[in-house]
């Protein structure tokens, strides 16, 4: 269990470095696409039509298309690095809690992590094959695959908000 556990921190902490450092160029790409319209990927995840979503991709212009573009391969790394800190960090979680329900709630939680990362790549293809000119469907499977994705990680994230104590003991450093 030490040597799992070892592990566990190991790729916590390389996932959760991977996440921060994927946020300097996400960041520069959400302000390109708001410099145009004020609305940022996550409105493109959510806009569910055709028409919605050219409405967002003509109001931000070539540059702001560009952005998305990159904005959504690079979230295929981005949902890889906050799915498997989340894993660990869920791992960790049951593991100080063991037999307890907090510990099964917490290892009922770790599918729950990898089903929103699979949402997340689910939403991202279906939004790159929509900009490169596919299926009218797309903005729609994005929608419904955004929303259960959102949905699941506020489970997830709110089980290791509850969680400061054991993600302190043999996760984080210190």
């Amino acid at each position: 269990m030490a040597a799992e556990g070892g592990r566990d921190r190991a790729v916590f902490l390389g996932a959760m470095s991977v996440f921060v450092a994927l946020n300097i160029p996400m960041i520069r790409f959400e302000r390109v696409m708001r410099s145009a319209n004020d609305r940022g990927i996550v409105a493109l995840e959510l806009a569910g039509s055709p028409t919605s979503a050219d409405v967002l991709l003509n109001g931000w212009g070539e540059a702001g298309r560009r952005a998305a573009h990159r904005s959504l391969c690079l979230d295929f790394l981005y949902l890889t690095s906050y799915t498997a800190s989340q894993v660990c960090a869920l791992r960790r979680v049951a593991a100080v809690r063991g037999p307890s329900r907090g510990g099964r709630w917490a290892r009922t939680l770790v599918p729950v992590a990898l089903a929103a990362g699979g949402c997340d790549a689910v939403e991202g293809v279906a939004l790159l094959t929509y900009l490169h000119g596919g299926a009218p469907a797309a903005p729609l499977v994005a929608r419904r695959a955004a929303q259960i994705k959102f949905a699941l990680l506020a489970v997830v994230l709110a089980n290791l908000a509850s969680s400061p104590r054991e993600l302190r003991r043999g996760l984080l450093p210190g």
